[in-house]
């Protein structure tokens, strides 16, 4: 790391010394960020949860179709059909009817907003979990999370800093560089492997060197 910052001052030697923390703590965030499919009790819980008010809101919904308070069609569709998926759709489906017609329903019936809200958002979750077969599908996400976030930052910082530690490996061994600081992700170049490239000193420099070096080692 002497042999470094003497011969190229310009380089941030700091922050190639942070390469092999960022490059752990990217891998932690990337596993992190994998999609997750749900499991099978995972999902059965979901559909106990929703069983019980899905029932009462539909025969609810029936009661007031019949006496003109909502669309009997409507109704009976969300009625029709059978399955898992068919439940959690159903599920959606009376969360927002009884949304829509909030005004005209109030008091009519014994529902709290919260719990109409559980069954759209455990439906929902059960939509994104199934296909119409009742099979798992991969859980597909409509926002960026923390994990997937972190990934991206780390990521970004890696390919600013790369190119400076490339750099190094290019004054101190020429044409041989790649093979100690190979470009990112043509392998998997350990952290350790870094560290000792940021810690080789070359075995001769020319008397010229260092006048080089300080034009090769600008910070990108």
């Amino acid at each position: 790391m002497k042999a470094v910052r003497e011969h190229l001052p310009r380089i941030a030697v700091g922050e190639l010394l942070e390469l092999p923390d960022l490059a752990r703590a990217l891998l932690f965030a990337a596993r992190e960020a994998l999609p997750r499919a749900a499991g099978p009790k995972e999902i059965e819980k979901a559909l106990k949860e929703i069983g019980g008010p899905r029932e009462d809101l539909l025969t609810q919904a029936e009661l007031f179709a019949r006496r003109g308070l909502l669309d009997k069609e409507r109704v009976a569709q969300i009625r029709a059909g059978s399955g898992k998926y068919d439940m959690a759709r159903d599920g959606m489906e009376l969360a927002a009817l009884f949304t829509q017609h909030a005004g005209a329903l109030k008091g009519l019936h014994p529902f709290t907003r919260e719990e109409i809200e559980n069954l759209r958002r455990t439906s929902e979750w059960l939509l994104e979990n199934l296909t119409p077969a009742g099979a798992r599908v991969e859980v597909k996400k409509k926002d960026k999370s923390a994990a997937e976030d972190t990934r991206d930052r780390l990521w970004t910082l890696l390919l600013r800093r790369h190119p400076a530690l490339r750099k190094v490996g290019y004054y101190f061994h020429g044409d041989d560089f790649e093979s100690v600081t190979p470009r990112l992700l043509s392998r998997a170049a350990s952290a350790q492997a870094v560290e000792e490239a940021l810690e080789e000193e070359p075995e001769a420099i020319a008397d010229d060197a260092t006048g080089e070096g300080e034009g090769e080692g600008e910070a990108p």
